[in-house]
């Protein structure tokens, strides 16, 4: 039974939270950048992974091949740090659209 309320109570949130962000502009937005994040996320490592294709391809020896399997480490270190750095940036802004909570009053 505790289980049956448990679903019950997160489908009706999870559909709130649905109806919320598609009825709020802001919501919207938001949304849009984060999926923007994450698809130049996507997008730059398969960049990545191609490059490293066509490099690992083209390699003779053994320390060609070596190079490139460097290459694609740095360049996957880079990203990640990039979309890290966007993803905080991300946080921060909604952090400061969120409304200030009033303290209570304590008596």
């Amino acid at each position: 039974m505790k289980m049956l309320v448990t679903l019950v109570f997160l489908l009706l949130t999870t559909g709130a939270l649905a109806q919320e962000i598609a009825t709020n502009p802001q919501r919207q937005q938001q949304l849009a950048q984060r999926v923007e994040i994450e698809s130049q996320s996507h997008q730059a490592r398969i960049a990545i992974l191609n490059r490293a294709d066509r490099c690992i391809k083209a390699a003779k020896t053994a320390q060609d091949y070596k190079n490139c399997e460097n290459m694609e480490k740095q360049e996957r270190q880079a990203n990640r740090e990039t979309v890290k750095a966007q993803r905080e940036a991300f946080r921060t802004q909604m952090q400061q659209q969120r409304p200030k909570r009033q303290a209570s009053p304590t008596p």
